[in-house]
């Protein structure tokens, strides 16, 4: 099926200098089918070079992800992409259609999976799950923290390496409280991911939104082997310290 054509318009690069709160000053503006996208940087010369990688993408016919607002040839692979980096993105693909019940409900449900889904040892710190309630929305990326964020890109599994003795390990602390007893039932249900693992699910009829997220994450988690089995890399472009939203 041919994906229709895409309007990818690259503006100059703005300067908030100005602006007293500004920490990161200098940001590049572009719109994808007329949906506003930025971000922002320490340095002119580091939003340079990130407005002429996307205009060499443009230029040479590069299609651009709705979801991340950048090209797709700088998507990382499947197996590679952290679960938080993954939720974000089917997030994105979804969020139009939901009601803001619904997406209350998924963001909830990934907040929870996230925050176990970790590398052994390592300890969320605290505010981490309250914080992806609102952080894993589409429209947040304006108001991200730099230390949750660094601290789930060093952390944070990757579907690569959610292998069959991590999803049993994931899917029992799912069923555990934070002093480690054992959730309600009621609770235990209401979780998308633990209720896709342990047997039959209660009112079959009614396809919510954690079941929603649970068929998700198995799909992604199955087909991550055979997804973007051309190498492909991201561009070096310069560290930027933060990411400025789609206005």
């Amino acid at each position: 099926m041919v994906r229709p054509m895409q309007t990818v318009k690259v503006y100059g690069v703005q300067d908030r200098r100005s602006t007293t709160q500004a920490k990161l000053p200098w940001v590049v503006r572009y719109t994808i089918d007329g949906r506003h996208r930025s971000k922002s940087y320490r340095t002119r010369i580091e939003a340079d070079r990130y407005r002429g990688l996307l205009l060499q993408e443009v230029q040479a016919g590069g299609r651009f992800d709705e979801a991340t607002g950048e090209p797709e040839s700088w998507q990382t692979p499947l197996a590679e992409a952290r679960v938080h980096e993954w939720s974000r993105r089917w997030l994105s693909e979804q969020w139009q259609e939901w009601q803001p019940r619904t997406r209350a409900s998924a963001t909830e449900a990934l907040a929870r999976f996230i925050t176990i889904a970790v590398e052994h040892g390592a300890k969320p710190p605290e505010g981490l799950r309250v914080y992806l309630q609102s952080a894993l929305s589409p429209n947040a990326e304006s108001e991200r923290n730099a230390r949750f964020e660094k601290w789930m890109a060093k952390n944070c599994l990757t579907l690569g390496e959610l292998d069959r003795e991590r999803v049993a390990d994931i899917d029992r602390r799912l069923g555990l409280k934070l002093d480690g007893s054992p959730l309600a039932a009621t609770t235990a249900n209401r979780d998308p991911h633990r209720r896709s693992r342990l047997g039959p699910i209660r009112n079959r009829r009614r396809r919510s939104s954690g079941r929603r997220v649970a068929a998700a994450i198995q799909d992604a988690s199955a087909t991550k082997s055979c997804a973007n089995t051309a190498e492909r890399r991201r561009p070096s472009a310069p560290e930027s310290g933060g990411d400025g939203g789609g206005d």
